[in-house]
């Protein structure tokens, strides 16, 4: 489907910049020989290890994504005419909605 290869392409574009961006504070941290061989962490601490497992969240999240179209595809597959079905319901009742 189109439209999972453009999620999939939105997701890869995220992790890439997610990626940059930890490299960009790695470069940034003080390295010269009077600092600690550890970066200081932020006051109020914790924003960083969090942002840490920002790109395997997105991962994760990327991979139920592809899951989930991978089931639907499958039932719809399965059960052609039930699909049909529920899609023209699904449009009544969005057409009635948005006539009020």
């Amino acid at each position: 489907m189109a439209t999972d290869k453009k999620i999939a392409a939105e997701l890869a574009a995220l992790r890439a910049e997610f990626e940059a961006l930890k490299a960009q504070q790695v470069r940034g941290a003080d390295l010269s020989p009077g600092a600690d061989s550890e970066p200081a962490k932020p006051v109020g601490g914790g924003f960083m290890d969090t942002a840490a497992h920002i790109p395997e969240q997105f991962r994760e999240f990327e991979t139920a994504i592809r899951d989930l179209a991978e089931a639907v595809e499958t039932d719809i597959a399965e059960h052609p005419v039930a699909a049909v079905g529920a899609a023209f319901l699904l449009g009544i009742l969005i057409g009635r909605l948005s006539s009020r």
